[in-house]
């Protein structure tokens, strides 16, 4: 019998959760039956059961503490797009560890108002990350991330709000067990997979159908986590080993599986350097880009001499930006430049000058425990010119605590955020006077205000300082800075041959059935990324068989599964149009791979409006026209 509250499952005939003392059923006010606690309706008399709120009051929490507000709008806008999608997501339990001993010892008014705390914190954090809230428990929360919006990585930011909370977490057990004598620790279980929206209500709480055993999985990692610990899913693990570092948790038995499972302690956020030098994969065929790389090395040598100069490489995702600079990168380390290198994310919207605290913190090699003092004195050791350096006290303020909102940092005084951009700027000016200095920023499309103000600004000095700005990203930078001028190094798809050259690479053979490349080929639409995760998935679960002169696959291409990164990419690409262009890709989707407007037209309200809409996917890239025998038709691209 699974708790409607908490999700787990429970033994039949029980009438209380076993893990978060929810009741399972209710009585029937006219007969006394006992109902199971979602029932309207008495089963034995079909009287109308009315139904009292069974959570503790501290667990009622006010609308916006279950959705993030950089998703409210946005989510408010397009919910009725959302009901009954099937979404990819990751799933965060995390709960009080033997909370019913802290409830025993305390009076409830204190419990009451540790919880209050902890719920603060749990949704300050599961917020920053991008994630939403689906549930407050007694003692503790749900929260999904990828969902009611989908983003093309929502695996890294569970991770990153759950090592949050544990951080918070300690200092906040310090304070209670000091005055109250109580341990208190939170567990946190992340398993990731599908799951279907259902209805939206007005304070954004998602009401969803599991598949398969994405929440009940989380729940039982949960559940075997010690306290103070994040257990985690091998599927979890796989997607974000190169972004955090993991234990081996081994394999456990977990109540409806068959098999033992393999898990995983998240222990911490692995740095951006170790990130992005292990993003390349070793051996793998790199499309010939020279021309681009030579535009980057000329505007390279003029930063030297001219600089700030900002230059921007924009392309879809898995186009390759990453991959083209890194092997710039192979140039500027021959030049002996000195790489700061930052990346915007979805959740990071909200946080001011995110990517450069980020990129900061890994040149002075900052951890998220150093004290405000260790990360001064750090900061002062490695400049090695405190007496000269006045603006080192400004440039403090960017490590200052907790990270900084983006609406307080607006309204903060004038004049202290220009001296905190002076001061970051003053620090450039400190630091390339014997190397040059590039900035990388990547995924723009995401950046917070500040930070293009912050870019534009340093663009704009008047003073020469030899530091080029390289900004990747997939929309185009005019959105980003719309005060400058600049022409982007825009990324295109491989050619049917550069695709087939990587897509070997990676399969690591010649034989490889050239039909069955062909159409992997053609279905990646020239996009690396697809081709080198294609490959991969094909490796990884086997499905490669060698026959003779030949290697071929031993199941039909349709039905290779797309690998999750891709479907991640492609459902955060849809969730990003408008509502109205999602919904005719989604209804072309179930009729198939050829279509005409004559099929479509009685399907779209209002009348009249497809010709627009069909324009606007045809310009996304998603559908291609052809005009045959005076009929409009239309295709997937490379679907």
């Amino acid at each position: 019998m699974k708790c409607p509250h908490c999700q787990f499952d429970n033994p039949e005939k029980m009438n209380f959760c076993g893990k978060c003392a929810s009741p399972l059923t209710v009585a029937c006010p006219a007969c006394g039956h006992q109902n199971l606690e979602t029932a309207k309706f008495c089963t034995q008399c079909k009287g109308k059961i009315a139904h009292t709120d069974v959570v503790p009051a501290y667990a009622n929490r006010s609308e916006l503490e279950y959705t993030p507000r950089f998703l409210l709008e946005r989510a408010f806008k397009y919910k009725s797009t959302m009901i009954g999608e099937r979404k990819l997501v990751s799933v965060l339990f995390a709960d009080v560890a033997a909370f019913t001993t802290i409830a025993e010892k305390l009076d409830p008014e204190d419990v009451h108002e540790i919880m209050d705390g902890c719920f603060g914190i749990l949704g300050q954090e599961i917020h920053q990350a991008g994630g939403t809230i689906n549930q407050y428990t007694g003692d503790g929360v749900m929260a999904l991330f990828g969902a009611p919006i989908a983003y093309d990585d929502h695996i890294r930011p569970a991770c990153h709000a759950a090592l949050k909370v544990q951080k918070r977490m300690k200092e906040f057990h310090r304070k209670i067990l000091k005055r109250y004598g109580v341990t208190f620790k939170l567990r946190i279980g992340i398993h990731t997979g599908p799951v279907v929206v259902g209805a939206i209500g007005d304070n954004l709480r998602l009401d969803y159908t599991a598949v398969g055993d994405t929440t009940n999985l989380s729940a039982r990692l949960e559940s075997m986590a010690e306290p103070g610990t994040i257990l985690v899913s091998e599927r979890v693990f796989q997607n974000a080993k190169d972004h955090f570092l993991f234990d081996n948790g081994g394999q456990r038995n977990v109540k409806g599986k068959k098999e033992p499972v393999q898990v995983f302690l998240l222990v911490r956020e692995r740095a951006v350097r170790h990130v992005e030098r292990n993003n390349v994969k070793a051996g793998v065929f790199f499309v010939n880009r020279e021309k681009e790389i030579a535009l980057l090395k000329k505007a390279f040598e003029k930063s030297i001499e001219h600089g700030p100069i900002i230059t921007a490489i924009t392309g879809e995702a898995g186009i390759g930006k990453t991959s083209l600079f890194k092997h710039f990168h192979q140039f500027l380390i021959k030049e002996k430049a000195i790489l700061l290198e930052g990346r915007c994310r979805p959740y990071a919207q909200l946080t001011a000058l995110f990517p450069l605290k980020q990129m900061f913190r890994s040149y002075f090699n900052l951890h998220g425990q150093n004290s405000v003092d260790q990360v001064q004195s750090k900061i002062r050791s490695m400049l090695k010119e405190t007496e000269k350096l006045a603006f080192l006290d400004h440039f403090f303020d960017l490590f200052s605590g907790v990270e900084k909102k983006l609406e307080d940092f607006h309204l903060a005084i004038e004049w202290k955020k220009n001296a905190l951009f002076r001061a970051i700027r003053d620090l450039l000016v400190s630091i390339s006077k014997n190397k040059p200095v590039i900035m990388v920023i990547n995924d723009m499309q995401w950046a917070d205000a500040s930070t293009r103000e912050y870019l534009t600004f340093l663009t704009q000095s008047p003073e020469k300082i030899p530091v080029l700005i390289i900004c990747m990203g997939r929309s185009e930078p005019g959105l980003w800075f719309p005060d400058l001028s600049m022409e982007p190094l825009r990324l295109n798809p491989l050619s049917e041959k550069q695709a087939t050259d990587l897509f070997t690479s990676i399969l690591k053979t010649k034989d490889f059935d050239p039909d069955i490349c062909k159409k992997i080929v053609s279905k990646a639409g020239g996009n690396p990324l697809f081709l080198v995760e294609m490959g991969e998935a094909l490796k990884r679960q086997g499905l490669m068989v060698s026959e003779e002169s030949e290697c071929t696959l031993k199941v039909p291409v349709h039905n290779i599964e797309t690998p999750e990164s891709i479907q991640g990419i492609l459902a955060a690409r849809l969730d990003a149009l408008h509502p109205d262009l999602k919904h005719l890709i989604q209804l072309a989707a179930v009729i198939g791979q050829e279509l005409s407007y004559d099929l479509l037209e009685p399907l779209i309200e209002p009348p009249g409006t497809l010709s627009n809409l069909l324009e606007e996917i045809v310009k996304e890239g998603i559908f291609e026209q052809n005009i045959s025998d005076n009929r409009q038709q239309y295709q997937f691209r490379n679907r």
